[in-house]
C-alpha cells in the first residue's frame, strides 16, 4: 500500500486555520468546550438583558406600540329630556306628511324615517349612531331596538322615547320578535294605553295613534318603549333652534282628516 502523502493545499488551509485559532492538540477539547459553552451562556444573556429592557420601556411609555392614526373608540349615551322633547316637536311638525316605504325625511317618511329624521334634527347633526365603533347616519327600527335603545318600562316611558310594535304577539315572553313598526311616544292615556306618533302605512301618512300595550291592533301588538341612544359627542350638541327653524314649511293646522292634536279621527 502507498502511505498517505499530504498535499499542499491541504498544509496551507491546516496552517492558515493554526494562525488563526492556534493549533489544537487532542487534549485541548475540554479547554474548547468549555469556552464555547461560556459564550453561548454570555450570547443568551445579552439577549435577555435586551428583551427585559424592551418591555420596562413599554411599560413605562402607555403608547408605546401605538399610532397617532389609531382609530377612536366611540359611545353611545342616553338622549337627554331636552332632546327627546325637541325630537317629539319636530316630528309632530310633519303630521299629515306622506308615507312612503324607506322614507328618510324631509319630504316623505316610513317610521323608522320618522324617527332618525326627528332625532338628528333635534341633535343638530346626521351622524348620530355608532355600529361597530364607525358613526352612522341611519337605522331601521330593528336596529333602533337591539342596539340603539335601553328599553324602559311603560311607568318610566317620557315624550319623546321610541315604540316598538311586531306582527308577531310577545305573550310576555323574551323572545326574539321582529319589530316591523314604531313611532315617537307622547303620553300615556290610562294604564294600558298611550298615544304615539308614527308615519303610518295603514293611513298613508303621518298620524298621531292610540294603541294598546294589551290588545291586537290591526294585526300588530306593542313589544316595548326604548330610549333612544346616541353617539356621545352628538349627545352634546345644542343646535336645536337653527333645525327646527327649518320646519317652517310644516303644516300650521290640523291635517285633512285630524282632529286639532293630530290624532286620527276613527
Amino acid at each position: 500500500m502507498r502511505a498517505h502523502q499530504k498535499t499542499p493545499a491541504i498544509d496551507n488551509v491546516r496552517q492558515k486555520g493554526e494562525r488563526f485559532f492556534g493549533a489544537c492538540r487532542p487534549s485541548d477539547g475540554p479547554r474548547l468546550a468549555s469556552s464555547a459553552i461560556a459564550w453561548i451562556r454570555v450570547f443568551f444573556l445579552v439577549v435577555t438583558v435586551a428583551a427585559v429592557t424592551l418591555v420596562a420601556a413599554s411599560c413605562d411609555n402607555p403608547f408605546a406600540g401605538s399610532s397617532s392614526s389609531s382609530s377612536p373608540v366611540h359611545h353611545e349615551q342616553p338622549v337627554e329630556a331636552a332632546t327627546r322633547d325637541a325630537a317629539l316637536t319636530a316630528a309632530e311638525a310633519e303630521l299629515g306628511s306622506p308615507y312612503e316605504w324607506g322614507g328618510r325625511g324631509p319630504e316623505v317618511f316610513d317610521c323608522s324615517g320618522l324617527i332618525t329624521w326627528a332625532y338628528k334634527q333635534a341633535v343638530g347633526t346626521d351622524e348620530i349612531f355608532v355600529a361597530e365603533n364607525e358613526l352612522r347616519v341611519d337605522a331601521t327600527m330593528s336596529d333602533l331596538y337591539r342596539h340603539h335603545t335601553d328599553l324602559v318600562g311603560f311607568d318610566d316611558a317620557k315624550p319623546g322615547d321610541i315604540v316598538f310594535i311586531s306582527e308577531e304577539n310577545p305573550d310576555g315572553s323574551d323572545d326574539d320578535h321582529p319589530i316591523t313598526h314604531g313611532g315617537v311616544f307622547i303620553e300615556a292615556e290610562s294604564a294600558t294605553e298611550f298615544t304615539f306618533l308614527n308615519a303610518s302605512s295603514y293611513y298613508d301618512e303621518v298620524v298621531i295613534d292610540t294603541w294598546s300595550t294589551e290588545d291586537q291592533i290591526r294585526g300588530q301588538w306593542f313589544v316595548g318603549i326604548g330610549r333612544l341612544l346616541i353617539h356621545k359627542d352628538a349627545a352634546h350638541t345644542s343646535n336645536h333652534e337653527s333645525r327646527n327653524a327649518s320646519n317652517a314649511h310644516a303644516p300650521t293646522g290640523p291635517a285633512a282628516g285630524l282632529d286639532g292634536l293630530g290624532k286620527r279621527v276613527l
